[in-house]
């Protein structure tokens, strides 16, 4: 064993050596499922803004803090244990020097890395009184592994001294370790959480040198460095690779090892079936340990596989890849869910929604009276931009105020809402409210801002998570089962995650057919919804709707008219549907029957992708009223078009200011600039269609006082303030509730409402 002093120049005589690299290119080639995992986590919690808000979010669970801990041993404990039998079988199967050393350091180096990235992660959070930069956290980590060596250094010096005898020491390490676990869970401190995981860290790397050294104490004879050290008879083929890996498994040294890791990952797969079935028990675990569970089930596994390819010498990573693209040729693993119609008449087919011309009739004759009585009736349409529960929160905040404070109803006054992505969640949490009126429970002067605050300050992430970093990666490999899928769990998140108490809880799962305008029914009060998402096959832009979506509208997809007769669609699925963005939610499919019996696939993806803000449908709505109304041949639009006044309130949730434009690396310009202009072009397509109907606006009534944004963000804040997530933390909420008191936001809403009153 290297002298502490001798570490430096050891190490820089390896750092100049080419041996040295093409030893850690072979070694991350043999860990790579570990190293994978790793990288994934440090991209979650280090380098996106919705990863440290999820951390801040998770520690502020009362909760939490349990399975925060549970789940940070057992990620680690896969990570080191299940990379350490990949690294045994390629010592049995290719001995040598190498492998030797990598069998003892490199698993343990995983795994004590482990509770670096979660440390480091939680240090960096700004929120807290003591945080680092992203900078010094990079540079933390780099050191870490010489606080490796050190830490690894010492307990050995410390075992030698002891004789290899280290049951005391483990023992006083596992009464201290359970102490301190109960005074961190019982005081909830982020900072003695961190000294906790210090401390886990710590005693992690005794427990594993006290585990060979008394192994090594132990002197059960030579033990085989090869495979064909060991006895396997005339095994060959699968039958010989069963043996070894009853062997690798059942080894005399490493049995109770194996028997314990099989005990810990069948309780932790018994934990994962539990959230896979319940929401609020995903809900329970929070977001962060549900992910560090997952990953921790995916490395064993992944692991596993790598296991049996070192044996067999052949790479089934490449099987397995495959056999998921082989797969996705004949299974179609996300359906959109689409239940059956309570009422399967004619009156109930989406085909018997009301038009535009038919719907805005009955609407102003609903209102005649307060129409002629104000001379001029202003009409309010509201856009609200995507940005996952942000852009919710946001929206339906400044809809359910706007609601509360007007004492003539904000909602006799809405013709339409419009939106994407997070902006269709806070509509449709609006709507719903509307469509339960006279329910709605009274709470001081804010009954409609806080029933949608409630239900959107949820946790719609975690047991979307439980199916994404589950089912929906083995789904891909598995030709038989066919299981629920991450877009069913975001619909089951949006109906179910809300507290029991909350009044939106379950709201959301009223289906289309009972809540859609129908022809001739000239007492249908709600609002015109409209849910906008992306055909994924040709771009197309399309529509979810209350009203049809006919002519008017530009060729969009009507959505609703692609299902069949006998099914439904629920609020919930819609809005999902138009915010399938991906990673987290893939393309949903619904499948049109056509008349001569054939089916038709239609993948819909997030609305974003064309128009983030529903700006689109709006203009050719407006389009279409202005010409319907200036058109003497409708009596009863024509004799309103000099009494009613439009203004679109658009509600958005993206930083103001001019975006940065930075130099592009000369090779990134040759291989990628379609991908990068085609990435930036989603943003700008939404920015031209807000400013073409601001200036639609503009040009019919000469003035711009008829386009109104509430913004957000206030100008030149950063971007980092307000996370996008499907998971909002404390922090940011008391942020987001704070800015609808700010002077510009409470100015245009007193203006909204006093032009109501007059």
């Amino acid at each position: 064993m290297l002298n502490i002093r001798e570490w430096f120049p050891y190490i820089f005589r390896k750092l100049r050596s080419a041996e040295t690299y093409r030893n850690m290119a072979r070694a991350a080639w043999l860990f790579f499922p570990a190293i994978l995992f790793i990288l994934l986590t440090y991209m979650a919690f280090w380098k996106i803004t919705q990863g440290r808000d999820l951390i801040l979010f998770t520690l502020q669970k009362p909760n939490a803090f349990v399975f925060l801990i549970l789940t940070q041993m057992f990620w680690a404990y896969m990570i080191w244990y299940s990379s350490r039998l990949v690294s045994t079988a390629k010592c049995w199967e290719s001995p040598g020097y190498f492998y030797e050393k990598v069998r003892t350091h490199f698993p343990r180096f995983l795994g004590f890395t482990c509770f670096t990235i979660t440390n480091l992660a939680i240090l960096q959070i700004p929120f807290f009184s003591v945080s680092v930069s992203p900078g010094t956290a990079h540079i933390l980590l780099l050191l870490s592994f010489f606080y490796y060596l050190l830490v690894d250094h010492a307990w050995n010096l410390l075992v030698n001294r002891n004789g290899g005898h280290t049951h005391k020491l483990m023992i006083v390490a596992l009464i201290v370790l359970v102490v301190s676990t109960g005074v961190v869970v019982f005081f909830r401190s982020a900072s003695a959480l961190m000294l906790l995981f210090l401390e886990m860290q710590i005693f992690y790397v005794l427990f594993i040198i006290g585990r060979r050294k008394e192994i090594e104490l132990k002197n059960h004879g030579q033990v085989p460095k090869h495979s064909q050290d060991f006895d396997y008879g005339n095994a060959t083929g699968i039958r010989l690779q069963y043996r070894k890996l009853k062997r690798l498994f059942f080894d005399r040294d490493d049995k109770n090892y194996f028997i314990a890791f099989n005990i810990i990952g069948i309780g932790v797969f018994i934990v994962y079936i539990v959230a896979l079935s319940s929401v609020k028990f995903s809900l329970f675990l929070g977001t962060v340990p549900v992910v560090l569970m997952a990953f921790g089930i995916l490395v064993g596994f992944s692991n596993f596989i790598s296991t049996n390819s070192v044996f067999a010498k052949f790479n089934f990573h490449i099987i397995l890849l495959i056999l998921a693209f082989g797969m996705g040729s004949f299974k179609e693993q996300y359906h959109v869910s689409l239940p059956q119609k309570a009422v399967k008449d004619a009156k109930h087919s989406f085909s018997n929604r009301q038009s535009l011309p038919e719907y805005f009739t009955y609407w102003l004759q609903q209102r005649d009276s307060l129409i002629k009585k104000s001379g001029k009736f202003p009409v309010y349409i509201v856009m609200a931009n995507g940005g996952a529960s942000r852009s919710g929160y946001w929206a339906a905040s400044v809809l359910g105020q706007l609601e509360d404070e007007n004492k003539t109803a904000f909602s006799d006054h809405l013709l339409c809402m419009s939106g994407a992505s997070g902006g269709s969640v806070g509509n449709a949490s609006f709507f719903s409210l509307l469509m339960n009126k006279d329910r709605v429970p009274l709470k001081g002067d804010s009954s409609y801002r806080s029933a949608v605050q409630d239900y959107l300050q949820s946790d719609f992430l975690s047991h979307t998570l439980v199916y994404m970093l589950g089912p929906d990666y083995f789904q891909h490999m598995i030709p038989i089962i066919q299981l629920k899928n991450r877009e069913d769990a975001l619909v089951a998140s949006l109906e179910k995650s809300p507290a029991d108490s909350a009044f939106l809880y379950n709201k959301l799962d009223t289906c289309f057919s009972s809540m859609m305008s129908k022809k001739n029914d000239s007492n249908y009060r709600l609002p015109v919804l409209f849910v906008n998402t992306t055909r994924m096959q040709d771009g197309r832009p399309a529509v979810i709707s209350n009203i049809l979506i006919d002519s008017v509208f530009n060729k969009r997809v009507d959505v609703l008219s692609l299902v069949n007769n006998e099914l439904d669609m629920k609020l919930s699925t819609s809005v999902v549907l138009g915010a399938s963005f991906p990673y987290l939610s893939p393309a949903g499919r619904i499948d049109q029957t056509l008349p001569n019996g054939n089916v038709k696939p239609h993948y819909f993806v997030d609305g974003g992708y064309f128009d983030n803000s529903g700006a689109g449908v709006v203009n050719e709505m407006l389009i279409g009223i202005r010409k319907i109304m200036n058109d003497p041949r409708n009596a009863v639009l024509f004799s309103y078009k000099d009494m009613v006044e439009f203004y679109v309130l658009h509600i958005t949730n993206d930083p103001v200011g001019e975006p940065v434009l930075d130099t592009v690396n000369s090779l990134v310009n040759d291989l990628a600039a379609p991908l990068k202009t085609l990435s930036g072009s989603y943003g700008t397509q939404t920015v031209v269609n807000d400013y073409r109907l601001e200036k639609y606006l503009a040009e019919w009534y000469s003035d711009g006082k008829h386009y109104i944004p509430f913004n957000l963000y206030k100008p030149r804040e950063k971007s980092s303030k307000y996370s996008m997530n499907w998971v909002i933390s404390p922090p940011v909420l008391t942020a987001m509730r704070a800015r609808l008191n700010d002077n510009d936001i409470r100015q245009k809403i007193n203006t909204v409402v006093l032009r109501m009153q007059q």
